[in-house]
């Protein structure tokens, strides 16, 4: 046999071109997706039709601060009886140190952003002056009796059970309106439309999802260990950017935006 019959008797393969590659590839990411969108139907995780995305105040932060003062003033009002005045003074003195570790730590979290990288510095460099202290404490080269005795002396405090009942209310009713103004402050996600509303500035606004992209921050490490929350920022076209500061479980908000995303693309798929 020549090779000329050899040749014409073997199979020619001809590479698809680079439009038909993309539109198999387009194919084959959409059956990965309603894949994705029937195990998800089937372990009756389906995907949200509605997705609100609240503002939240820097104050929502405070919470850990109203709760401690509410189990405080439980403390302070049933330990008055049973116990001698010095041991109530004491446990006064105790609960309110406690208290005001609790409110400088909270003021410290709303007046400062703590990225990650800024968050193991600030980690590194308490460690290192905790042990140059205790190393020179040790080396008998600094003496800290004298400190103690002063920091006893600037601690002695007490906050009796009026106290605390004033912090908790005061605390809950500014937590409550918080929670109420973030009602008014939100981006709501349909599959076909977001209506965007702003109660401090009267914006009322719609835009078509389809127009819709974000980028999501963790910009503070300390908001997002107490609250998980974080930063949205939503670009509608060219010119629209709206940006969300303080957003709690802000990975949860994302994920179901995502899944959002990948049903409306299914549904196109189908059409």
């Amino acid at each position: 046999m020549s090779d000329e019959e050899k040749n014409e008797e073997e199979p020619h393969v001809v590479e698809p071109s680079a439009e038909e590659h993309h539109a198999q590839q387009e194919s084959h990411e959409k059956h990965e997706k309603h894949e994705k969108a029937e195990k998800m139907g089937k372990a009756g995780k389906e995907p949200s039709k509605s997705i609100d995305v609240r503002d939240y105040s820097k104050v929502i932060l405070f919470y850990p601060l109203f709760f401690y003062s509410l189990i405080a003033f439980l403390i302070m009002h049933f330990s008055i009886t049973g116990v001698t005045t010095e041991t109530y003074i004491r446990i006064g003195g105790i609960v309110g140190i406690i208290w005001i570790v609790i409110f400088t730590f909270n003021l410290f979290v709303v007046a400062f952003n703590f990225p990650t990288a800024k968050f193991f510095i600030l980690f590194l460099v308490i460690i290192v002056a905790g042990l140059v202290v205790a190393i020179l404490y040790v080396a008998r080269i600094i003496n800290l009796s004298g400190a103690a005795s002063w920091l006893a002396e600037l601690l002695d405090v007490f906050m009796n059970s009026k106290f605390f009942a004033i912090m908790t209310g005061c605390l809950g009713i500014m937590l409550l309106l918080v929670i109420i103004s973030a009602r008014f402050n939100v981006i709501h996600i349909e599959q076909n439309e977001v209506f965007i509303r702003r109660l401090m500035t009267g914006q009322e606004k719609r835009y078509p999802t389809s127009s819709m992209r974000y980028v999501k921050e963790i910009d503070d490490v300390f908001e997002y260990l107490a609250i998980g929350a974080g930063r949205m920022t939503f670009t509608f076209g060219p010119d629209v950017t709206i940006q969300f500061d303080t957003i709690p479980m802000i990975n949860k908000i994302a994920d179901k935006i995502d899944q959002l995303g990948d049903s409306m693309q299914i549904t196109l798929s189908k059409k």
